[in-house]
């Protein structure tokens, strides 16, 4: 098992789901092949080698105006309608960032070049995890304030820039922390990672 290089960071269980990197492939129950099924066995297990499972969060005291919000403490300040309406209830939010590290990028690409039907595979699967640890990240986070969470909303989600990646890579400090960098075309490296923004509920 790895562990976590993250503010927060206890061990936790694997958590690949083929069933839905599968239904993102196109598969449904019983429509799967017998060969696709063995190649489903070799992608998991490549998977569970390969990811190194890391997360990093913190909360912040919200501020409004008629504009936007500001995450105090910090220089975020996000003009969003759509955020605005998630966080409606919310005078707390934490930032997440979710990554399965960059050996994961490595291997898809390595098997899109040699057999490609392995990568797209592979791909799906590491998308998968990479939500799923997100959804036990916002269930810790949930044990720690006693509180329900507003559902994870991302940069690049409705009106909400995908720009904010860079103050959310930079509020947390992923590049040393978790080894998660934005590129200057806003796409995250390692690509099997997660961004977001939750806010903690009053009621």
């Amino acid at each position: 098992m790895k562990t976590y290089a993250a503010l927060y960071a206890p061990p936790i269980k694997k958590m690949t789901d083929e069933n839905k990197a599968l239904i993102y492939l196109g598969y449904r129950g019983s429509d799967i092949p017998e060969d696709v099924r063995g190649l489903i066995d070799f992608c998991k297990k490549k998977v569970d080698e390969t990811a190194e499972e890391k997360y990093v969060y913190k909360k912040f005291r919200l501020a409004r105006d008629d504009d936007g919000i500001l995450f105090a403490g910090t220089g975020l300040y996000v003009v969003s309608r759509n955020l605005s309406d998630v966080l409606k209830d919310c005078e707390e939010a934490y930032l997440l960032a979710v990554t399965l590290g960059i050996g994961a990028d490595t291997l898809i690409r390595k098997y899109m070049v040699s057999e490609p039907e392995k990568g797209v595979l592979l791909d799906s699967l590491f998308s998968v995890k990479a939500d799923k640890l997100a959804d036990k990240a916002q269930q810790e986070i949930e044990g720690l304030c006693k509180r329900s969470l507003s559902f994870r909303f991302s940069p690049g989600y409705g009106d909400l820039p995908l720009e904010c990646q860079n103050d959310i890579i930079d509020i947390l400090d992923t590049r040393k922390r978790i080894g998660l960098f934005v590129t200057s075309s806003q796409m995250m490296t390692p690509t099997k990672s997660v961004t977001a923004i939750l806010g903690v509920k009053n009621i």
